[in-house]
């Protein structure tokens, strides 16, 4: 541990050093050096310092124009440690913050990974209760993937993870309005399991029949596991109905 410390003040005193002389090429020096830095400092303890250094190289990298891929990336890896920090100190917004920085960034360069950023920043929007931010993300994300050829198989997922923010909000005459709407702009939702499941839960809301809501969500999670993000939205809309158990 001794190195590890050593080895990051080292990397830190150079990064100083370099930011003095204050012109691009020292700049693009002392950023490595702050990276090199946070990988030092991964190995001790500090992981709140090792986050405050790669956070350093990540505002250098975005200063220069030509650096906009790298301080994407480095935004990337920040929203992802922010994201696995499992203590008090975990900040998901922190997270959707970094990575709504590196879609900026992706995007200025045609870079089409900003949609992936997007997504990340669309699932944490949810995990936290943000739904109408939510919904926002995975719209653009689901009109991206719809006209990409390589993208173009998780429309269905895109557009199912709208309708459960939706419900989320417990907004069924919004969400039966969007519903159909959905149906008729993507085809391939139309024909989907997450489409009919939807329905299902509709009319389950509609008839206040918690056995049918109850069945709905087990024949889903038998076949397309549930994640606890969205067990945890439909656990809160079957309270109305009073169902004591989705499975």
């Amino acid at each position: 541990m001794i190195n590890d410390y050593t080895a990051a003040n080292s990397f830190l005193s150079a990064a100083e050093r370099f930011k003095k002389v204050n012109d691009d090429s020292n700049l693009l020096e002392a950023a490595i050096c702050y990276e090199n830095a946070y990988k030092a400092l991964q190995q001790t303890n500090r992981a709140d310092k090792a986050l405050e250094v790669l956070e350093k190289a990540a505002i250098i990298y975005e200063s220069n124009i030509r650096q906009n891929v790298r301080a994407a990336r480095t935004y990337e890896m920040l929203a992802e440690q922010h994201k696995k920090i499992i203590n008090p100190n975990r900040d998901l917004e922190k997270a959707i913050a970094n990575y709504r920085k590196a879609a900026h960034l992706y995007e200025l360069e045609g870079d089409s990974r900003y949609i992936f950023s997007l997504k990340s920043q669309a699932e944490l929007s949810v995990e936290i209760g943000h739904y109408e931010q939510a919904i926002a993300l995975f719209d653009i994300i689901t009109t991206f993937s719809e006209n990409d050829s390589l993208l173009c198989f998780k429309v269905k997922d895109h557009v199912f993870w709208q309708c459960l923010c939706i419900m989320g909000l417990g907004d069924w005459v919004r969400l039966e309005k969007r519903l159909g709407e959905f149906v008729e702009q993507y085809p391939s939702f139309a024909e989907s399991r997450e489409c009919s499941f939807i329905h299902k839960l509709i009319n389950a809301k509609h008839t206040f029949d918690a056995s049918a809501f109850a069945t709905c969500c087990k024949d889903y999670d038998q076949i397309s596991k549930l994640t606890p993000v969205q067990t945890n939205i439909l656990l809160q809309a079957k309270k109305e109905l009073g169902i004591e158990d989705l499975r």
